[in-house]
């Protein structure tokens, strides 16, 4: 069993505009066929349906490699054995979909509504059949990969339709191209987001009049209200604070003599107060004796 990715500064990142497995299955299938254990299928299948899930983490685990066999993984790489599954949903039904422009503290954000559909994490088995070279972000690994995800769902898509357009993802690193943006990342702050879901998805193909696998080249990045939300509060934060503090000592410190001067005659009308019981306490006493030396 292997539940180690490990990374390789060799291994570039891939840039691709579109994968379509069915149609490499065969050359795919020759040299390696990657497939999840029945029970894991079962298991996965049962949780969804139960609960509803909408948003799953998915931890892969490998569970025949040879010793001698590594799964490796490109430098872009976020997390190579921790995916996820979500679906579009169809007719009104929304799936989770929008869960992928989310940042990962939606649940804390939101104060833990939007987390009644998120599952925890999944432990999910696959096998491997053939010569593999497992690289997890590469083209021919994420193809296989996105097919074995296709018949793991298979049985759920079976059960409702909207489960028949399921996404696939993993997290990837984005380069900032711009020197300027690139030096701000990497000394100050990132003003840009620069992690993204990388999506395989089942969907309809009007041409073929059926359903097939897509792995668009493009990311699934945070939206903009997300990203620039914190930034704009942090900027706005940072110009009226000195105002506010100094507004607030000012408030102090005009209502400081009243509370101070309050506070004197308090401690100075204590003895005074203690006087008085002290006398009322003697008067009492002496009332009482008189009373009984009077015959």
């Amino acid at each position: 069993m292997s539940n180690i990715a490990n990374s390789s500064e060799g291994i570039p990142c891939s840039r691709y505009q579109e994968l379509r497995p069915y149609k490499d299955r065969k050359a795919l299938d020759k040299e390696c066929i990657i497939s999840f254990t029945p029970s894991s299928k079962q298991y996965f299948t049962y949780k969804v349906m139960k609960y509803k899930f909408k948003f799953v983490p998915i931890h892969l685990r490998f569970l025949n490699l040879s010793s001698q066999t590594e799964i490796h993984y490109t430098r872009c790489v976020i997390q190579p054995m921790d995916w996820i599954w979500t679906f579009r949903g169809v007719e009104g039904n929304y799936g989770g979909r929008q869960y992928l422009t989310w940042p990962p503290e939606y649940g804390t954000l939101s104060i833990g509504m939007l987390k009644a559909h998120t599952s925890i994490p999944l432990h999910m088995n696959l096998t491997v059949q053939g010569k593999c070279d497992l690289v997890i972000g590469a083209k021919n690994t994420t193809m296989r990969l996105a097919m074995a995800f296709n018949n793991f769902t298979n049985d759920l898509a079976l059960t409702k339709d909207e489960y028949n357009y399921s996404y696939w993802c993993y997290k990837e690193r984005i380069f900032v191209e711009n020197y300027f943006l690139y030096q701000l990342c990497l000394h100050v702050i990132c003003p840009i987001e620069t992690i993204g879901y990388r999506c395989c998805k089942h969907t309809y193909d009007v041409n073929i009049h059926g359903f097939t696998i897509r792995c668009p080249g493009h990311f699934y990045v945070f939206d903009g209200v997300w990203w620039v939300c914190p930034f704009v509060i942090g900027f706005i934060l940072y110009l009226y604070f000195a105002l506010m503090l100094f507004s607030l000592l000012s408030v102090l410190y005009k209502h400081l003599p009243l509370i101070t001067g309050n506070s004197r005659k308090h401690f100075q009308q204590i003895p005074s107060t203690r006087k008085q019981l002290f006398k009322n306490s003697s008067a009492n006493i002496n009332s009482k004796k008189g009373k009984m030396d009077s015959p």
